[in-house]
């Protein structure tokens, strides 16, 4: 009935204003929903237990190989460990019905469908290199740069010859098998290999080498023809129509045909190449800063896109699935490659809609005010009509100041509210950040070193603040006490000659100089007949050794000096008369009318204080008790990789700091002197 009553009130402009705000914020809603539900490309998420080292799809399933030796293999129902071979896995194939696996301690070894061994054997040399030409494996190996060598084993993983018109010396008295086998069957080569093709018509052995060759072996393990290149290969594919796909280091890609002809090459395609997909009808290059392109098989540009983070690998599935992973990440993001072309439309859209989203809020509630209260509508319609006259009045003044605003925007105020925001959010470095709402601060909750962090936070707080405040009022006092004008100076410049020094110098001052082991306090306990302390390594000492640090703590007090000399000479003469005492001046005067630069010095000192780690992290690394939130954080940054949980303890800082600021901006001031 009240609500009706409203209604009724409201002219009808006004309710026209409310039903029209209305609709367009409904439909921003509606198409924000759309948006962000089915519309906007996000990747498939596939985490695995352990660091990503390799993957390969087929039309069924897609495996990754992983550094701690297992393959896990992944189908619509989801990811499974497929086999465990205890060993870094460095290279995956398919080889007729079976998966082919190379591994860090020199082996090859072929599953079957079920995760069944099917055939196993051991190589000399690091596997570096897998192809699969004419029905063999091709896989090259290398233990130095100029030591390496091609095998090639049939879908049973026999040795074959890959020299059969060559005689071979009998086998050496002290010759093992394998080496043995390995000699007479593999083709011995000076130069590394980035990845090798068979043509069985021509029976030649065609290998890329990362020295900037394309050499050509035949049946005696003879050099046939070679094709020197004006850059270093990074990566290599052999096509199924015999080509060779080269991707340089210099940000270009290349196809030779079986004569070493070229097919064509792209100059500068990226900034520096990272890795390259090739599927059945397209070729995906990736730069190590996200940047992929979509090229056709003859070599035409198709599409750019860039994604979120660096990238380490990539791989094109038969049905356009299209995964990225980066290194040491247990996370591969799954994309399906054909949405690719509309990436750069919805992120427009999304932020588009997003401003709507907001102009249309604000428009409704002011509609609404509208409905409610007649003064209240006023009110609000009256002040942003002032505003922008105010606005309009100086507009030469506001487009001078908005270059300012715009890079304050971009650089300062951006980058700190994204870092806020990634507090709720688990972040993939190089990958997709994944919203994990309040799980960061439960984590961090839940560590107790994070409050016994807080604990020694408050300490230094208030320690730092008692010795920014009085010692440097206290100093003030003295040298306005001073009769003499020559020796306030005198007094002044010996006082701030100490703040000359650098920061991380004056520290490690005090963590040589004088709690050292060899310090002046150790020398002085020694010289009395005692043993050396450990003042900063023993847990209930550091605490307060580091508290002692920069005694006598002149700080700021130039400033309050500054401060006492601008107070009127007549104030302290009416006390004189009034019979105060010099204490009593000081509290009744002194401190009143300095209270400006007491909260100016109390402010930055709060803020100085909880971001402090330095002094933490130069002297005892947090040991010893001396734990703080903001050495945690840092840590998180640098050591851990958490940045979700760094940017929550960060979220955390920053609502202490502003709390203690608001408290401090609110407690009144002497304005003037009058």
């Amino acid at each position: 009935m009240k609500m009706n009553n409203f209604w009724k009130a409201a002219s009808r402009k006004r309710k026209m204003f409310f039903l029209f705000s209305a609709l367009i914020l409904a439909a921003v809603i509606a198409l924000l929903s759309v948006l962000f539900s089915s519309l906007l490309i996000r990747p498939e998420k596939i985490r695995l237990k352990s660091d990503v080292s390799a993957v390969f799809a087929d039309e069924r399933y897609e495996y990754y190989g992983e550094t701690d030796g297992k393959i896990e293999r992944a189908d619509e129902s989801g990811v499974k460990t497929f086999a465990d071979l205890g060993s870094k896995i460095l290279l995956l194939e398919k080889l007729g019905e079976n998966l082919a696996v190379a591994t860090e301690d020199r082996k090859i070894t072929l599953f079957n469908e079920n995760g069944g061994i099917e055939a196993q054997t051991a190589i000399n040399y690091n596997p570096v290199a897998f192809s699969v030409s004419a029905g063999d494996l091709f896989v090259a190996g290398s233990t130095k740069v100029n030591r390496n060598k091609v095998y090639r084993f049939d879908e049973n993983l026999n040795l074959l010859d890959l020299t059969p018109d060559t005689v071979h010396e009998p086998q050496g008295a002290n010759e093992s098998d394998l080496i043995y086998r390995e000699r007479i069957n593999a083709l011995f080569l000076e130069i590394p290999v980035v990845t090798v093709g068979y043509d069985r018509e021509s029976d030649l052995l065609t290998v890329l080498s990362s020295y900037g060759v394309i050499n050509q072996y035949d049946g005696r393990g003879e050099l046939h023809a070679a094709l020197g290149l004006d850059y270093n290969p990074i990566a290599g594919k052999f096509l199924d129509d015999g080509r060779l796909l080269v991707l340089d280091d210099a940000g270009g890609i290349g196809a030779f045909d079986g004569q070493l002809e070229k097919s064509f090459y792209l100059e500068n395609l990226n900034s520096a190449n990272r890795a390259m997909a090739v599927g059945t009808d397209k070729i995906i290059v990736s730069d190590q800063n996200g940047r992929c392109t979509e090229l056709d098989m003859q070599g035409n540009v198709v599409l750019r896109q860039t994604l979120k983070g660096k990238i380490e690998g990539v791989y094109l599935g038969a049905d356009d699935g299209f995964s990225i992973w980066t290194q040491g990440s247990a996370t591969v993001d799954r994309y399906d490659w054909s949405e690719m072309r509309f990436y750069t439309l919805y992120v427009v859209l999304a932020y588009v809609g997003i401003v709507l989203l907001l102009a249309a809020l604000a428009c409704t509630v002011i509609a609404a005010l509208g409905l409610f209260s007649e003064r209240r509508y006023r009110r609000v319609t009256v002040s942003l009509r002032s505003t922008g006259k105010r606005l309009y009045a100086g507009k030469i003044a506001y487009c001078l100041l908005l270059p300012t605003l715009l890079l304050c925007a971009i650089f300062a105020y951006y980058p700190s509210f994204r870092g806020l925001v990634l507090a709720f959010y688990e972040v993939d470095i190089g990958g997709v950040n994944t919203f994990v709402g309040w799980q960061n601060f439960i984590d961090l909750f839940s560590k107790t070193y994070f409050w016994s962090g807080m604990g020694n936070m408050v300490i230094f707080l208030v320690t730092d603040i008692v010795k920014g405040l009085i010692p440097a009022f206290l100093f003030a006092q003295l040298i306005i006490a001073m009769r003499s004008s020559r020796a306030q100076y005198v007094t002044r410049v010996l006082l701030y000659l100490p703040g000359i020094i650098p920061g991380v110098a004056a520290l490690l001052m005090w963590q040589n100089g004088i709690f050292g082991n060899e310090g002046l306090l150790n020398g002085i306990i020694t010289a009395l007949g005692g043993q050396s302390v450990n003042f900063l390594g023993k847990e209930g000492v550091a605490l307060p050794s580091l508290i002692f640090f920069g005694f006598p703590w002149i700080g700021s007090y130039i400033i309050l000096y500054g401060a006492l000399m601008g107070v009127p000479k007549s104030f302290y003469e009416a006390a004189k008369l009034d019979g105060c005492t010099w204490f009593k001046r000081m509290v009744m005067i002194d401190l009143p009318l300095v209270s400006p630069q007491l909260k100016y010095i109390f402010v930055i000192t709060f803020i100085g204080s909880v971001q402090d780690f330095q002094r933490i992290y130069l002297t005892t690394e947090g040991a010893a008790g001396t734990y703080v939130p903001m050495l945690e954080m840092y840590y998180n940054l640098t050591k851990f990789n958490n940045l979700g949980m760094a940017a929550a303890m960060g979220l955390i800082l920053f609502l202490v700091l502003m709390v203690a600021t608001l408290i401090n901006l609110k407690l009144k001031t002497v304005d003037s002197y009058e």
